[in-house]
């Protein structure tokens, strides 16, 4: 193959052929070092190996980086006399080749040779040499890419920016638009992140390159036409596709998603809020993994321009929406004014330059006083549960029956008290921050200082608050039931107010149909 021939001679024929894909994974990650140059040597795992301190021909031996059933790789440095490394530390893999265990697996390495020989592209390690040594092990030197494998850093608990994995997804395609084009297509068969070197993990500073070419086929990135031992340029871009996936999906391997009909099914697992890289990249990775090569990309030509062309549909849709926000927030601050506190109340309500409307709705410690009646029966019954609860916390060793009676009592007991005192609770200790903008609105709701719930949603989605009159579990003959302010966001309803005057209610009620009023005009227009 392209020059590079082995003697056959010197290959044991086995009696079982055994390749096994995960297993020749490599970790090469700790002699990946800037600027270094790489020698990589084949030797089956059958070897005893080289010591410390040994050599490999002109290689001193400095430790082993990996073993696998295939190869020994091993940390050397290179003599000083070298021609074009001198006294560089570099990666020496070795394989014996009367231990090799079947002519396909002597096939791989002369493959991987044959194809490196020729290629000169960024994203490919540069060929150095192939040689063998005294007959019996072969050599094939090139070198490596800086960086760490996409593997590592998932395992590391990386987790990598939309705008990174979209470059990771735009170099991968390079590489193979150049391998996929050469006289005959040469394809890779073993695209996976442990096969793709990043480094410099800074947009578009990043570099990626693809390694290993004599690679075999790895379940979970393999399409599955492989299976059937059909090899093709829609093959590689499945194996593209399923290492974006894990990456989109922050490090959840394609093998772990269900299937629909063969097809992958990975919606559950996307973030909520799309990037214009994210929605390019979710776009594009369904079609690189389609169960049918004709249904995926023709070629990573097709692949990258759509790639490319869906970030820039997504960039201008962005930029559009952004423009249409900046006119609504200028709208907004011209012609929404803040009402005038009310005298003696701590409802703050604020807007800044940005049209963000801030409302603070303050607990009153005195707001159990509209619900006397349920603060009352909900101090009693929860005083008896008490009770109930320290008695038989008390008495559980001497408890007979009684031990697994009691609890039917004391629990409904906690939950009617608890009943009884939502709202007085609620009135005497809960604030409530309200931020209301041009795009968004959040609104935070606290429990004694600690934060109870949080929703997030778009402005569009808010409606007018209403007063509400609540339905207390005991009503008063002398007095109107309580009221609060009834604010719906989606399908979310938020009672706030619970122990203000109600005053303070319409304030805040007349504050927040201003706003909407003004930001309804803003996008009618």
């Amino acid at each position: 193959m392209r020059g590079i021939r082995l003697q056959p001679a010197l290959i044991q024929q086995p009696s079982v052929l055994t390749v096994d894909g995960p297993s020749r994974r490599r970790d090469v990650a700790a002699y990946r070092q800037p600027g270094n140059i790489a020698l990589m040597i084949l030797m089956a795992a059958g070897d005893a190996g080289v010591s410390e301190g040994e050599r490999i021909g002109e290689y001193e031996v400095k430790a082993v980086l990996g073993r696998g059933p295939l190869d020994i790789t091993y940390k050397a440095k290179v003599s000083a006399d070298h021609p074009t490394i001198p006294g560089q530390t570099v990666a020496v893999k070795c394989v014996s080749l009367p231990n090799m265990p079947s002519w396909e697996a002597v096939g791989l390495i002369e493959r991987e040779a044959g194809v490196l020989l020729n290629l000169s592209q960024p994203g490919i390690p540069a060929y150095v040499a192939s040689f063998q040594q005294d007959n019996t092990t072969f050599c094939l030197a090139q070198k490596l890419a800086k960086g760490q494998t996409l593997e590592e850093l998932m395992a590391n608990g990386t987790r990598l920016d939309d705008s990174t994995i979209y470059t990771i997804a735009v170099r991968l395609l390079e590489v193979l638009r150049y391998i996929h084009t050469q006289e005959p297509p040469i394809i890779h068969r073993d695209i996976k992140p442990a096969n793709i070197v990043v480094d410099q993990l800074a947009g578009d500073g990043l570099n990626v390159s693809l390694v290993d070419f004599g690679g075999v086929t790895t379940p979970g990135y393999t399409a599955p036409e492989q299976f059937s031992g059909v090899s093709s340029v829609q093959t590689d871009l499945y194996s593209v596709g399923a290492t974006l996936l894990l990456l989109i999906t922050g490090g959840r391997e394609p093998s772990a998603f269900p299937t629909r009909r063969l097809r992958v099914d990975f919606a559950s697992s996307l973030p909520d809020q799309w990037t214009p890289f994210m929605s390019s990249l979710v776009a594009v990775t369904k079609r690189l993994i389609q169960p049918a090569p004709e249904d995926r990309y023709a070629s990573a030509e097709e692949a990258l321009n759509d790639l490319q062309t869906r970030l820039n549909e997504a960039n201008q849709r962005l930029k559009a929406a952004t423009e249409a926000q900046h006119e609504t927030q200028k709208r907004i601050v011209k012609n929404v004014g803040v009402y005038a506190p009310v005298t003696g109340s701590r409802v703050g309500i604020s807007m800044d330059e940005e049209g963000l409307l801030k409302i603070r709705v303050p607990p009153s410690l005195l707001g159990f006083r509209y619900y006397l009646l349920d603060t009352f029966f909900g101090l009693c019954v929860g005083a008896a549960a008490l009770k109930l609860t320290t008695y038989w916390a008390s008495n559980w060793e001497t408890l007979d029956n009684g031990r697994w009676v009691l609890p039917l009592l004391f629990i409904p007991a906690w939950a009617v008290g608890l009943r009884y005192l939502r709202y007085p609770l609620r009135a005497v200790a809960e604030r409530t921050n309200l931020l209301i903008g041009p795009y968004t609105t959040d609104i935070r709701t606290y429990l004694f200082g600690v934060r109870r719930s949080r929703v997030v949603g778009s402005t569009a989605d808010l409606y007018e608050p209403k007063i509400e009159t609540l339905e207390t579990v005991w009503a008063r003959p002398y007095d109107p039931n309580p009221e609060a302010l009834k604010l719906q966001q989606g399908i979310v309803n938020h009672l706030l107010a619970l122990g203000l005057t109600d005053t303070e209610r319409q304030l805040i009620k007349a504050q927040i149909n201003l706003y909407l009023k003004e930001f309804n005009k803003s996008r009618n227009n």
